[in-house]
């Protein structure tokens, strides 16, 4: 009970004001705690899509390493396909691989290319596909196998299976075959 109802609302004004103060502290701490939801939010499905790729590349990965066994084949569309998805799913862990994915294939290549040379030879323009102008895989040699190898020796009264033709070159041009053997 006072007269003077002055101080009574410069008090209570200055009580809104505390309230006022106090709700726009309150909101700008409930938007602070907002934005830092979101950013944990961004930040695990970040590291659970990092986590997704880093997966996909060692699946990826596996398959290269698994057709790079070095087998009497290589599917080399299944070794397209996984290198492409090393290139886009982390070109920095791919490039690091690379020049392994490259000296393995091309050793392999050229293991097949012992027994199977044409066989070989198309795993070796399949690769120049996959990694264009790489020096390892063009300079491959691969020896043609010989139609007349020891194997063969002794065989030819056993019929045409048993016979071979060499071929006739000049120039590295092929003239035609030679006499039957």
């Amino acid at each position: 009970y006072t007269d003077n109802a002055d101080l009574l609302s410069a008090i209570l004004k200055q009580i809104e004001e505390a309230e006022a103060l106090v709700a726009e502290r309150l909101k700008q701490e409930q938007q602070k705690q907002a934005l830092v939801q979101q950013e944990k939010q961004k930040a695990a499905t970040q590291a659970k899509a990092q986590k997704e790729r880093n997966e996909a590349f060692d699946v990826a990965m596996s398959t290269v390493n698994k057709q790079l066994e070095c087998r009497t084949t290589i599917n080399m569309r299944d070794i397209d396909i996984a290198v492409t998805k090393l290139r886009s799913l982390n070109r920095t862990r791919y490039r690091k691989a690379e020049s392994t994915i490259i000296s393995k294939l091309a050793s392999c290549i050229s293991k097949i290319g012992r027994s199977f040379p044409e066989r070989a030879e198309e795993f070796k323009k399949r690769a120049l596909r996959i990694f264009p102008n790489n020096a390892l895989v063009a300079n491959l040699k691969i020896e043609p196998k010989d139609p007349c190898d020891l194997s063969l020796a002794g065989l030819g009264a056993r019929g045409t299976r048993a016979i071979c033709r060499d071929p006739i070159k000049s120039d590295g041009d092929s003239l035609g075959r030679g006499p039957a053997l």
